[in-house]
């Protein structure tokens, strides 16, 4: 064998375990972002470590996450000259940076310090996180909303109950202390005080 063919075999080779790495990466990334319950922070702190190992130089690498004031970043990261970052985008707008470094210049022989797939890597890593976040705080924003509505009717010095097919399904408190608890199964004619001219509007109100 040639020594042309060898040394191409050689890179082949190499080029394909530094290929591995990067999906091995993607693969421990989609598999942590779809953890139940697993928060913003847990996932941005996750990844930080999933990212350095992915690296053609793991040893000297280090990295970080910035997120609303908040860094999240590799045990030994260090500011560096020898950097590429990515920006993480939440709903149009910059949510935050992710920053791969070297922690010492390469030799002479590793020229290039970022593989053009380890570029590649860190945008698809921070794309994702940004859509990652803005369903995260998507889903916040549902529940905040959900609890405001739950305290409004928890506390109303008005009496309310939801029915739903025909049966009532909730009773607030100030509904219990005026009626007690109302019967689950619920019919019109459960109310035999109502005016016969009222009828048809509390039918309406009912619908």
């Amino acid at each position: 064998m040639s020594l042309n063919k060898t040394m191409n075999k050689r890179n082949s080779g190499n080029s394909i375990r530094k290929r591995a790495k990067e999906l091995d990466c993607l693969y421990a990334f989609s598999n942590l972002i779809v953890k139940n319950n697993i928060t913003v922070d847990e996932i941005l702190q996750g990844t930080i470590d999933l990212i350095p190992p992915a690296s053609q130089n793991p040893e000297i690498t280090s990295a970080r996450i910035i997120h609303e004031d908040q860094i999240y970043k590799t045990k030994n990261f260090k500011k560096s000259i020898w950097k590429q970052t990515s920006d993480i985008v939440v709903h149009g707008k910059p949510g935050g940076t992710i920053e791969v470094s070297y922690l010492e210049q390469l030799s002479e022989k590793d020229k290039k310090s970022f593989l053009k797939e380890e570029k590649e890597l860190i945008n698809v890593i921070a794309e994702r996180l940004g859509r990652i976040i803005e369903r995260k705080k998507t889903e916040e924003a549902l529940r905040e909303s959900e609890k405001r509505f739950r305290d409004l009717v928890e506390n109303s010095l008005t009496g309310i109950f939801i029915l739903q097919d025909s049966e009532i399904v909730y009773n607030n408190p100030e509904q219990k202390k005026h009626f007690n608890l109302l019967s689950r199964s619920f019919k019109l004619m459960d109310f035999k005080a109502i005016h016969p001219d009222d009828v048809e509007m509390v039918k309406g109100l009912l619908i």
